[in-house]
């Protein structure tokens, strides 16, 4: 009887790695939750260990460790425009890699969100200004933003250093950022109140006159 021996040969699982998004249509610096879930083709009771490697076209924008099997990467750095994102498996002892099919996120410009509170009523002869009435912020996701602020009342008058006239006046503003690759501009409304002055009299008293005298 002659024995032959042979090579005894582990072959490892085959995987599909699957891949989603929070959102797929989202604005600049917005966060976005990138999930990569990495599944055997064969039943087993053993998840695939490891990790996931996430890109932007050939791009590696992050790592996620697995875990039951899947990965998530939480990131607001892409840039405006359309991305082609994949998640990569390399593989483990038990499980060899995969690579999920692209997905496709596009990123669009943020406008900001303008907070500016209605300023308290001003008597005639105030002038409007920046610390007091003039005061609106501009910002996305809690973020100030630099820019320009214009203000106007009355359909394009500049309000900047302006005396209402008394009345209830609109005032508007336009915030232009200075990048406006990224975000857009914004504009927003103010009600402010002007009304009459009290004026203020001076009158010292007099000196004491004589009787008989008008």
């Amino acid at each position: 009887c002659v024995c032959v021996r042979g090579d005894i040969r582990d072959e490892k699982t085959a995987t599909t790695t699957t891949f989603g998004a929070s959102t797929t249509t989202q604005y600049y610096s917005q966060q976005i939750i990138l999930t990569a879930q990495v599944n055997p083709n064969l039943v087993s009771g053993v998840s695939a260990t490891g990790s996931v490697q996430l890109k932007d076209g050939a791009t590696i924008i992050g790592f996620g460790s697995l875990s039951s099997g899947q990965a998530s990467l939480n990131t607001s750095s892409l840039r405006i425009g359309t991305h082609t994102l994949t998640a990569i498996y390399a593989g483990d002892t038990n499980y060899a890699g995969s690579t999920s099919a692209p997905l496709t996120v596009t990123v669009s410009k943020a406008t900001p969100t303008i907070t500016w509170a209605n300023p308290p009523s001003i008597t005639y002869g105030t002038l409007l200004w920046t610390t007091s009435q003039l005061n609106a912020v501009a910002s996305v996701g809690g973020t100030v933003l630099a820019g320009t602020y214009n203000y106007t009342y009355n359909g394009g008058t500049s309000a900047l250093g302006a005396v209402l006239p008394v009345g209830t006046y609109t005032l508007n503003v336009t915030f232009t950022p200075n990048n406006t690759t990224s975000y857009n501009s914004a504009t927003a409304s103010a009600t402010i109140t002007a009304p009459q002055a009290t004026p203020t009299i001076t009158w010292p008293t007099p000196a004491a006159i004589t009787y008989g005298t008008p």
